[in-house]
Formats: structure tokens, C-alpha cells, sequence
């Protein structure tokens, strides 16, 4: 249930994201149409020119955004360095897991609804935690990764 509420709010933060950058393209265009309308009333000239302007302006200014995003886009590839082979994706799991001395257990919070997976002692109930678990592909990888076919969750 957590995915699909993680993937309305991105739609909606999508399209709030959306909706202001068409406010600002309006904003853009209608003053520099009417600052263009000025100075084209001033020298003379036909008139409506101006939203043609405006419209070519602001076209001007994303292409040049655009232009720059890019180019701070490769420059930072270019600083990050490589993963070695020993720093794949794919690496052993980050906690050592005996299953005679421990179970796998997910904790999720009643107020707030995040879930931890990890590892509590069968003895004396202490919990390592492992990883954060924010969609069920961090179950599922969870799972694989210790090659768990169960995992029970306490609240």
C-alpha cells in the first residue's frame, strides 16, 4: 500500500512541478511581450510582433537552461569516479545472518509506517538492522540477498 501512496504523491508532485512551470512560462512571455510592445510602439513598428517575441524569448531561455543542466550533467560524470569490481551493485550482504542464533523480522512503526528489515537474536531479542525497506522490490531484494523465503513482521 506504501507504493502506490509513494506513487500518487510523485504524480502529484509531478504535476504541481507542471502546472508552475506553466504559470512561470505565462508570467515570462506576457512581460517580455509587453516590454516588447513598448519598445516596438516607441520605434514604430507593428505591433503584434510582441507575443512572437515574448514566445521567442522564452524559448531562448529554457534552451540556454537546457544547455546548462547538461553541461553541469557531464561535468559532474566526469568527477564521479568508476566502481571497481569490487564495488558492484551486486556485493555480499552487509550483515553476517546465523540463522540458529537469529530470525528475520521487518519492524514497522504504527505511527508513521516505516518498515526496517533486519535480524533479532533468538536469545536476548536484540535487533540489527540491515536495510530500510520503502517498497516490496527492498523486500524482495531483502530476501534474495540472504536467501530468506519468510519473513514475519512485528509492530
Amino acid at each position: 500500500m506504501a507504493v502506490n501512496e509513494d506513487q500518487q504523491n510523485e504524480k502529484i508532485g509531478g504535476a504541481i512541478v507542471w502546472i508552475s512551470w506553466i504559470f512561470f512560462a505565462l508570467k515570462f512571455i506576457g512581460i517580455t511581450s509587453l516590454v516588447a510592445l513598448v519598445v516596438l510602439f516607441f520605434i514604430h513598428k507593428p505591433l503584434w510582433i510582441a507575443p512572437i517575441i515574448g514566445v521567442g524569448l522564452f524559448l531562448i531561455y529554457r534552451l540556454g537552461w537546457r544547455l546548462v543542466w547538461a553541461f553541469i550533467g557531464l561535468v559532474s560524470k566526469s568527477q564521479v569516479p568508476k566502481p571497481r569490481a569490487s564495488q558492484s551493485r551486486i556485493s555480499k550482504p552487509p550483515v553476517s545472518y546465523d540463522p540458529a542464533k537469529q530470525e528475520p523480522v521487518i519492524r514497522a512503526s504504527i505511527c508513521t509506517g516505516e518498515k526496517v528489515a533486519g535480524f533479532k537474536d533468538i536469545e536476548g531479542g536484540h535487533f540489527t538492522e540491515v536495510m530500510l525497506i520503502r517498497t516490496d522490490a527492498d523486500l524482495k531484494h531483502f530476501m534474495n540477498m540472504y536467501g530468506l523465503e519468510e519473513v514475519k513482521t512485528e509492530y
